[in-house]
């Protein structure tokens, strides 16, 4: 006997890691920032670090993009 939950019914929460990381714009639309900037970035010139600084638009489909509306 399979017993199933109608998921419908509740709300799902966003994560607030995920809430911090997300910045919405006003026409709707999610930037980030990039990956990669963290540490390790000896020897790169400035140029490169300064585009690494740069907000990342996110992609307009995705289950992950609908749930973080």
């Amino acid at each position: 006997l399979l017993i199933t939950r109608n998921a419908s019914k509740y709300k799902i929460k966003t994560h607030k890691g995920a809430q911090k990381r997300w910045i919405k714009n006003g026409s709707g639309t999610f930037k980030r920032g990039p990956s990669a900037r963290n540490h390790g970035n000896a020897g790169w010139t400035q140029n490169l670090l300064a585009k690494k600084d740069r907000k990342v638009k996110a992609g307009t489909n995705g289950r992950h993009i609908n749930r973080l509306k």
